[in-house]
C-alpha cells in the first residue's frame, strides 16, 4: 500500500474519552458551545476534525472545556496514547494508584516509557502544573539542550520560581521552541490547561503517521511521528525532528532516500528493523527504546553522523558506515556488527561496546566508570582512550594502541598485540595474564593475549631465563566439546604439573590474576539459563619466582532449549510474549510470571479442542493451602482467544485459568494475581462446579479486569453440583470493567457473569440466557458479602428457585447503580420460590440507585407453596436484619407486578423521566435520554 502525503495536518492524541467523566463517543466537528476563539482555536479545532480530542457530556450539552486543567493521570494517557505506548511498569510501593483505578495503567505505561518517576506517590489526581507537563513532554521526546548554562530562561522574570529538577528540561524546551511564556513569565507552578496542552503538542508534532505503508515526494516541515510498524518513508526531506515511537513495537520503519534536518528519536523498532538506505542523510539518532533489542542498519550511501544511545536496559544493534556511535546511558550493551565507525564512546557506567567480526574503529574512548570495549576476533581498532576507572578492553581482535589517562585507574587491557601506555599517575592498570602496568610506561600484549612481551623473550610468554609455571589441565567429567545439555551439572578439576603452584580461577570470561578465584578442589558449573548460555573457565598458574602458566581456556556451552515463549524473560519489567496456542499453554510452567499477549490465539483447532479439550492453568484445587495456582499477571492487551474448549465432566475450577490465587509465602500476600485484558470468543465447556469460561475460581484479592467472553456455551455434566459463571465460577477477589454473552444451562449458583461471589464487582455486564435450577441471576448467582456497582445484565432467565435479574441471592454488602432488564421466568408454582426483577432473596444489606425492568413470572398449576415474587425483589427475610433499599423502582406495566416494600413500583412512562429518580448521580454515573436503553437510565461507562 501506499500513502501519499499532500498536506500537512496535526494529529493531537487528548484521548479523554478514557477519564472518569462523562465523555462524548462521537463528538465531530464544532458543535462544543465553550469552544474558544483566542489562540487556542485552530489546535483544538485540528484535534476535533481528527477525532482525537473529544468532549464531554454535561446536562445535554457538549463541552470542550480548553480552560479546565489537565490532571497527571489524564496526561499519562494523552502521552501514552501519543506514542501508542503498551508496555507497562510495576507499581509496587506507590500507595496512591491502586490497581483497580482506570488510570492505572496509563500510569505504569508512562513509568515504563520514563516520562513519570516512580514514587511512592505519584499524585495521579492532581493538577500538572506547567513544569512538570514541561519536563514531561522533554523526556518523551528527548528534547536536551548542550548548553551547561539556563541561558533560554534568563528573560522570564519568574525563572526563580522554577524547581532546580525542572530547569534543565525547561531551558530545553524554551531553547528549541516548543514552550514560551507569557508577559515575561513562563509560570512554571501554574496549573497546565487543556488548551494550552494543544497548543505544546502542536509545536512539538505536525504529522503522526498511523498507518503501514510508503509516504513519499514530499517536504514535510515540523516533526514527524510514527507510531505504527511496516511504515516506509521515500524521497523526503523532514524540516524538523522524525520520532520512531513505542507504538512501532519490535516492527520495521525503513527511509530510504530520506533528509532529516533535526533529530531521529528512536522510541521503537525491533532487531531486524531501522533500515536507512538510499541518500539518506541523518544528522543525530537517539537511541532511547525502553525494552528489547533494536537495530540500527545504515545502507548503501546512506550518511548517519551520530548514533547516541541514552536509555534502555537491552542490546542497541547498528550496522554500516557511521560517524559516532555513544552509549550515555548506563547498563546498556552496543554492538557494532559489520560496522564501520569513526567514533566510539562510552560515557555512560557499567556499559558495552562490542565490535564484532569485520567491523574497524578508528578511535574509542571509554569515559564511564567500569564501561568496557570488547573488540572481537576479525574486527580491528586503531586507537582506544581509557579516562574512566576500572574500564576493560577485551577479545581477540586487533587493538593496535591504548591510553590510559591518569583517571583510568583499575582498568584492564587483554587484547594481543596492544601496546598500552599510562600517564602518570594512573595506579592498577593490568596488562594480559595480569601484568601489572606502572605509572608513566608503555608495554605491549604478547600475541597470543596472555602476558606481556618482555625484552628478550620470545614474545609468547614471559622471559626466557625463567621458569614458566607448567600448563594447566582443565579437566571435566562429562565431554563438553559438542555442547552440554541445559539442565546438565560439569565438574571441573584444575592441575599443574609444576609443585607449589597455584592456580586462579574465573568464569565469568575475564583473564584470571592472583586475585581471582583460588582453585582448591573440584568445583561444579551449570548453565542456570533457561535460554541456554556459554561459560568460560579460565585458568592460569602463579608461583614466586616463576613466569606465570599461559592462560588455560575452555568453553562449556549449553544447548538452549526451545523457547517456551514468543520474548521475555517472565519479570514486570519484561513480561514473557504469548503469541501462539503452543505458548499459552506453557504459562502453566510459570505460575508466579509476568505475560503479555502479543497476538490472537485460536484454539478450536487440534489438539486443543479434542478429547477433554484445554486444561485449566492452576491446579484443580479450592484452597491456596494446596495445589498450585496461577499467581502471576496475565495482559492480554485485548487480543482474542477463539475457541476454548473444555469437557472435563468430573473435574472442579474449570476454565481458561483453573484456579487464580495471589503469590502467599509465609501467610504474607507478595503478590496479587492479575487477569487482564483478555478477550475470549466461542467458548464451549462442559465442567462440574467452579465453571467460568475465563477463571473457574477467583481468590484471595486476585484482580479480573478488562476481560469478555462472547458467543459462550457453558453446560454441566450428570454429576454436577453447581456453581456456574459466564465469565468466572466463584469471586472472591476484584472483577472490574468485564463482560459476558452467550448462553448457560446449570444447576445451582448461577450466573451470567459469576456464578457465587463474595468479593467486589464493579462497571460490568453480561447478556447471558440461562437455564438452571436455582440461586440464579443475571449478573451473579449467590452474592455473600460482596459490593455490586455500577453494572447491569440483560439476560432472560428460567429457573425454579431463588431467580432475579441480576442477582439470584444477596446476603450482606451492597448493591448500587445497578439495572437489570432480562425476564425473569420459574418453571414451578408447587413449592416455595422467590424471583424478582434484580434480586430473588435478599438478606440483611443495602440497594440503592437501582431498577428493574424486567418480565416475572411463574407457570405450572396448581399453587402448592408459598409464593415470594417481586417487581424488584421476590423474597424478604423471615426474620433478623432487613435490607436497606435506597432509591430503588421497577417497571410495574413490564414486569406485571405491583408489590412494595422492596423497591418503588413506576409506570414505564415515570421510568423514563429523569425526575423520578430523584437524588441519582446523573452527572458522573448515570445518563438519560429517549435514543438510548429504551429512554430507561444507562450506566454512563
Amino acid at each position: 500500500m501506499r500513502q501519499k502525503v499532500l498536506s500537512i495536518f496535526l494529529s493531537l492524541l487528548m484521548v479523554f474519552n478514557m477519564f472518569p467523566v462523562t465523555v462524548l463517543a462521537d463528538s465531530q466537528g464544532y458543535d462544543f458551545i465553550d469552544m474558544p476563539n483566542n489562540w487556542s482555536t485552530a489546535a483544538l479545532k485540528k484535534a476535533v476534525d481528527n477525532g482525537l480530542l473529544k468532549g464531554y457530556a454535561d446536562k445535554g450539552k457538549n463541552l470542550i472545556k480548553a480552560d479546565e486543567p489537565l490532571k497527571r493521570a489524564e496526561m499519562s494517557v494523552v502521552v501514552n496514547r501519543a506514542f501508542s505506548a503498551v508496555k507497562t511498569a510495576e507499581l509496587n510501593g506507590v500507595t496512591d494508584v491502586p490497581f483497580t483505578a482506570w488510570y492505572a495503567s496509563d500510569m505504569a505505561k508512562a513509568v515504563m516509557m520514563g516520562t513519570f518517576m516512580k514514587d511512592t506517590t505519584m499524585r495521579p489526581e492532581s493538577n500538572i502544573t506547567r513544569q512538570e507537563a514541561f519536563v514531561v513532554l522533554a523526556r518523551a521526546f528527548k528534547v536536551c539542550s548542550d548548553a551547561l548554562e539556563y541561558k533560554a530562561l534568563e528573560n522570564y522574570s519568574d525563572k526563580a520560581d522554577i524547581a532546580p529538577w525542572a530547569k534543565k528540561d525547561l531551558n530545553a524546551m524554551v531553547e528549541a521552541g516548543y514552550v514560551q511564556g507569557s508577559d515575561g513569565k513562563i509560570n512554571p507552578n501554574a496549573n497546565i490547561t487543556r488548551a494550552e496542552f494543544a497548543t505544546v503538542l502542536d509545536n512539538l508534532v505536525k504529522l503522526y503517521i498511523d498507518m503501514p505503508g510508503e509516504v513519499i515526494d514530499v517536504t514535510l516541515s515540523g516533526n514527524i511521528l510514527i507510531r505504527v510498524p511496516g511504515v516506509m518513508l521515500k524521497n523526503l526531506t523532514i524540516k524538523g525532528d522524525l520520532i520512531i515511537a513505542d507504538g512501532v513495537g519490535d516492527g520495521d520503519v525503513t527511509l530510504d532516500n530520506v533528509k532529516v534536518e533535526g533529530r531521529t528519536v528512536v522510541r521503537g523498532g525491533g532487531e531486524n528493523s531501522i533500515v536507512i538506505k538510499g541518500n539518506s542523510n541523518l544528522g543525530k539518532i537517539i537511541v532511547c527504546k525502553v525494552d528489547g533489542k533494536v537495530r540500527i542498519a545504515v545502507e548503501d550511501a546512506a550518511d548517519v553522523k551520530v548514533i547516541y544511545v541514552d536509555d534502555g536496559s537491552d542490546d542497541v544493534l547498528v550496522e554500516g558506515v557511521i560517524g559516532t556511535l555513544e552509549v550515555v546511558g548506563d547498563n546498556i550493551t552496543a554492538i557494532a556488527a559489520k560496522a564501520f565507525l569513526t567514533n566510539a564512546i562510552i560515557s555512560g557506567d557499567n556499559s558495552t561496546i562490542i565490535i564484532r567480526e569485520k567491523s574497524s574503529m578508528k578511535e574509542g574512548s571509554i569515559t564511564g566508570s567500569a564501561s568496557k570495549i570488547i573488540v572481537d576476533k576479525g574486527a580491528t581498532a586503531d586507537k582506544i582512550t581509557i579516562v574512566g576507572s576500572d574500564a576493560k578492553v577485551e577479545g581477540n581482535g586487533i587493538v593496535k594502541k591504548v591510553e590510559v589517562k591518569a583517571s583510568g585507574d583499575n582498568s584492564f587491557i587483554t587484547t594481543p598485540n596492544t601496546k598500552i601506555e599510562t600517564a602518570k599517575g594512573a595506579e592498577g592498570v593490568t596488562a594480559a595474564g595480569g601484568a601489572l602496568v606502572d605509572s608513566s610506561t608503555s608495554v605491549t600484549n604478547n600475541n597470543t593475549g596472555t602476558w606481556i612481551v618482555i625484552a628478550g623473550s620470545s614474545g609468547s610468554g614471559g622471559s626466557s631465563s625463567t621458569a614458566r609455571v607448567s600448563a594447566i589441565d582443565i579437566s571435566t567429567n562429562i565431554d563438553v566439546t559438542a555442547g552440554v545439555e541445559n539442565d546438565a551439572v560439569v565438574t571441573v578439576t584444575l592441575a599443574t604439573a609444576t609443585s607449589g603452584a597455584g592456580i586462579y580461577y574465573t568464569l565469568d570470561g575475564t583473564t584470571p590474576t592472583a586475585s581471582s578465584i583460588k582453585y582448591t578442589a573440584s568445583f561444579n558449573v551449570e548453565s542456570n539459563d533457561t535460554e541456554g548460555k556459554t561459560i568460560t573457565v579460565k585458568a592460569i598458574g602463579i608461583k614466586s619466582g616463576y613466569t606465570n602458566s599461559v592462560v588455560a581456556e575452555k568453553d562449556m556451552v549449553f544447548k538452549p532449549i526451545e523457547a517456551e515463549f514468543a520474548g521475555g524473560t517472565g519479570t514486570a519489567e519484561d513480561p514473557y510474549q504469548v503469541a501462539t496456542a503452543e505458548q499459552l499453554d506453557n504459562v502453566r510452567n510459570h505460575l508466579d510470571a509476568h505475560f503479555i499477549q502479543i497476538a490472537d490465539i485460536d484454539l478450536g483447532v487440534q489438539p486443543w479442542n479434542q478429547g477433554e479439550g484445554w486444561m485449566p492453568i492452576g491446579e484443580n484445587k479450592d484452597y491456596p493451602t494446596y495445589g498450585n495456582p496461577f499467581c502471576g499477571i496475565y495482559d492480554g492487551q485485548n487480543y482474542t482467544i477463539t475457541g476454548l474448549t473444555i469437557n472435563r465432566y468430573s473435574e472442579e475450577n474449570i476454565g481458561l485459568f483453573g484456579y487464580v490465587c495471589g503469590k502467599v509465602v509465609n501467610y504474607e500476600l507478595v503478590q496479587q494475581a492479575e487477569i487482564k485484558n483478555i478477550q475470549l470468543n466461542n467458548v464451549e465447556i462442559i465442567g462440574q462446579y467452579n465453571v467460568g469460561s475465563l477463571v473457574g475460581q477467583n481468590y484471595y484479592n486476585s484482580v479480573i479486569m478488562g476481560c469478555s467472553a462472547e458467543m459462550v456455551n457453558l453446560s454441566y455434566s450428570d454429576t454436577s453440583y453447581g456453581t456456574f459463571g459466564g465469565l468466572i465460577g466463584i469471586n472472591r477477589g476484584v472483577v472490574t470493567d468485564c463482560h459476558c454473552t452467550g448462553s448457560i444451562l446449570g444447576t445451582t449458583g448461577v450466573g451470567g457473569l459469576v456464578g457465587i461471589s463474595s468479593g467486589s464487582i464493579s462497571r460490568s455486564s453480561a447478556d447471558v440466557e440461562i437455564n438452571g435450577q436455582g440461586w440464579i441471576g443475571g449478573l451473579v448467582g449467590n452474592n455473600s458479602s460482596g459490593n455490586i456497582e455500577s453494572c447491569y445484565a440483560s439476560g432472560n432467565i428460567s429457573g425454579y428457585y431463588g431467580m432475579g435479574g441480576l442477582v439470584g441471592q444477596h446476603f450482606n454488602g451492597t448493591i448500587s447503580n445497578t439495572y437489570a432488564t432480562g425476564n425473569v421466568t420459574s418453571h414451578t408454582r408447587t413449592q416455595d420460590f422467590y424471583i424478582g426483577g434484580l434480586i430473588g432473596s435478599i438478606g440483611p444489606g443495602t440497594v440503592e440507585d437501582s431498577y428493574a425492568i424486567g418480565a416475572i413470572s411463574a407457570t405450572g398449576d396448581p399453587i402448592t407453596g408459598p409464593m415470594h415474587i417481586g417487581g424488584l425483589v421476590g423474597k424478604l427475610p423471615d426474620v433478623g436484619n432487613q435490607p436497606v433499599f435506597n432509591r430503588c423502582y421497577y417497571d410495574t406495566n413490564t414486569s406485571g407486578q405491583s408489590d412494595i416494600g422492596k423497591g418503588i413500583p413506576k409506570t414505564t412512562l415515570e421510568m423514563t423521566q429523569q425526575s423520578t429518580f430523584s437524588g441519582w448521580d446523573f452527572d458522573t454515573i448515570w445518563g438519560i435520554n429517549p435514543d438510548e436503553n429504551g429512554g430507561y437510565p444507562f450506566l454512563r461507562w
